[in-house]
């Protein structure tokens, strides 16, 4: 398998040019057997005098001789310093695993060039002194970080490039046989011309949905790209170093979308010709939901979206698989949720054990379910096949970004962990996404033992004060089903009806949602506070990060004393902080002074 038969030439050639462009980087791609394939930008300095000059020349090949000798130590990149002053990178080219080329850059500083040095070299090598530092000025300088950001994004783009080369050749090879058996079969069978006309049909359908996929793909991936091309340009005229900062954080962000993309193409390469592998290691359901909320949460809260953990407490939590895998699965649906549902909606994640098979398997059942947009029967068709999307038009204008890739990979790991994915949606109603996997059980689970030692708070009696219903009926369940007394209230003034209606206070732990319409956390609580007088009675304000940062500032502000906010809890709310910040509060209810000091989880 040669590299040319992968690419195409000319068109990496001018990808080539455009990276030079928009860098300053020179390039140069060569073949195995040395055969220069691609060569862009190379530095005046270097082809008017290095090259030319015997002795400098000679220094020249010394630095690719020792670049091409490195190639084969397993390293991503390596940097050599030439003794002409410059720094060259070689970059190993590998597809699916086998080396095909090698990609070359260099001819540029780390640091601004020592001027004396190259001025005794001119004077050395008999070099003209003013046209010689005149084209050293035209060499770019690099930081360290700057030349690891590009080759980075270089070899993975090489290795794409190539992916889909040889997607693209196993597909010729299968169109052909394809061809040949219809061809066949047309004259043994002319009685399967109905079914062959459908085929066909199918198709020419697959191929116009791949064709507007790559015209999806070209516009997403340009977006990025021309971000980092305009900033890069303001960047070469700031002032400011808050300024440039601004922009290299734009800059960032950018590469970060592009990686994405390109991440979501590579897994499905790798998917699709079968050499992504499952790790088997101990992990905890709680971590990926952790990851999850963290991934998912700034992003749902942005748009005003209310996200919701449902965790099954009975579930087993001490699994063995891949974590990263099943993370990647939750990470596409609750993405996917967030994106197609209007601000004030939610989105609830849930998980249970589907069926235990035995002390060390289980089939874990999971679910997204979002009050977003939803989605048609025609649509939902279409939602698992590659290079479609439901939301795609005939044209590649649409309301959301991406590339549509995220459920096809999801499909393909839910298949790899011998499970099953399927979803319930009506247009205008929301949708419901729910998948299996099959994983297996840990001998111990050290975290199950220890929210065992919390029951040594039953029996006590919680109230939930959420006006999302999903949320505040969902943690209620949970503690239920662990044993504790809970009721859920939709409001503050439902809250205090009921505290009004029992002569003494009926709650150890009030739990109340931070952003509540009429009345807010801090008003309830006060209006509590007074009607529950000196009975320990713990309050605990819920909210996201933002949320309760701006819970704390504003109860500072108001004078509320620190002892009536008992602790701050995070949302989506986990099961592991609910446990420890209710026995961290209600074992503190219990100090002689009566008082307790906020708790953060």
């Amino acid at each position: 398998m040669k590299f040319t038969d992968l690419v195409d030439i000319n068109a990496l050639r001018e990808l080539c040019q455009s990276f030079t462009a928009l860098t300053g980087a020179v390039t140069a791609i060569l073949d195995l057997e040395g055969t220069i394939l691609v060569a862009t930008g190379w530095q005046r300095i270097c082809t008017q005098f290095h090259r030319v000059c015997p002795q400098t020349a000679a220094r020249c090949r010394q630095s690719d001789t020792m670049l091409a000798g490195r190639l084969n130590s397993g390293e991503r990149y390596n940097v050599y310093r030439c003794q002409n002053g410059l720094v060259d990178v070689a970059v190993p080219i590998h597809v699916s695993g086998e080396h095909l080329a090698n990609f070359f850059t260099g001819q540029f500083f780390f640091e601004p060039p020592n001027l004396d040095y190259f001025r005794r070299q001119a004077r050395e090598f008999g070099f003209d002194e003013s046209a010689y530092l005149k084209t050293l000025a035209e060499a770019p300088v690099f930081t360290e970080t700057q030349v690891h950001s590009m080759m980075d994004f270089l070899t993975r783009l090489a290795q794409l490039i190539g992916e889909m080369g040889l997607a693209r050749i196993h597909l010729v090879d299968v169109n052909r046989e394809l061809q040949h058996h219809q061809a066949h079969l047309a004259e043994l069978v002319q009685a399967r011309t109905a079914e062959l006309s459908l085929a066909k049909d199918e198709a020419e359908s697959a191929n116009r949905a791949k064709s507007t996929f790559l015209a999806v793909m070209s516009h997403e991936f340009k977006t990025p790209l021309n971000a980092i091309t305009e900033t890069s340009a303001l960047l070469r005229r700031a002032d400011g170093a808050l300024q440039r900062e601004q922009w290299l954080d734009q800059i960032d962000a950018a590469s970060g979308r592009l990686f994405a993309m390109v991440d979501s193409v590579l897994d499905l390469s790798k998917l699709e010709i079968g050499h992504l592998v499952l790790d088997r290691i101990d992990f905890w359901l709680e971590d990926v939901m952790g990851r999850l909320a963290n991934d998912i949460g700034p992003k749902a809260e942005a748009k005003d979206i209310e996200l919701i953990f449902d965790l099954s407490p009975d579930i087993p939590t001490a699994l063995v698989g891949d974590p990263l895998r099943l993370g990647q699965i939750l990470f596409h649906l609750a993405d996917n949720a967030v994106k197609f549902t209007a601000p004030g909606g939610e989105v609830v994640v849930c998980a249970e054990a589907y069926t235990v098979h035995s002390a060390s398997a289980l089939e874990l059942h999971c679910s997204v379910r979002d009050t977003g947009i939803g989605i048609s029967e025609v649509q939902q068709a279409m939602l698992f096949r590659p290079f479609a999307q439901a939301d795609m038009a005939a044209s590649t204008s649409r309301r959301h970004s991406g590339i549509g890739l995220g459920l096809v990979i999801a499909k393909k790991l839910v298949e790899l962990m011998s499970g099953l994915i399927w979803v319930e949606s009506t247009s205008g109603q929301g949708s419901r996404f729910e998948f299996t996997v099959h994983l297996g059980r840990q001998p111990t689970d050290v975290r199950a033992l220890a929210q065992a030692m919390v029951r040594v708070l039953l029996p006590r009696q919680l109230l939930i004060i959420d006006d999302n219903a999903t949320s505040g009926r969902s943690l209620q369940q949970t503690l239920q089903t662990m044993g504790f007394g809970a009721e859920a209230v939709l409001s503050g003034a439902t809250a205090i009806e009921r505290v009004q209606a029992t002569e003494a206070p009926a709650f150890d732990l009030v739990l109340v949602d931070w952003r509540m319409p009429a009345m807010d956390a801090l008003a309830t609580i006060r209006t509590m506070r007074s009607l529950v007088g000196e009975t320990p009675v713990a309050m605990v304000i819920m909210g996201t990060a933002r949320e309760l940062a701006a819970a704390k500032q504003e109860a500072q502000e108001t004078g509320m004393p620190a002892s009536e906010i008992a602790g701050y809890l995070t949302k989506p709310v986990m099961l592991s902080s609910l446990l420890d910040l209710m026995r961290e509060v209600l074992m503190l209810q219990r100090a002689p002074t009566g008082k307790i000091d906020p708790v953060m989880h």
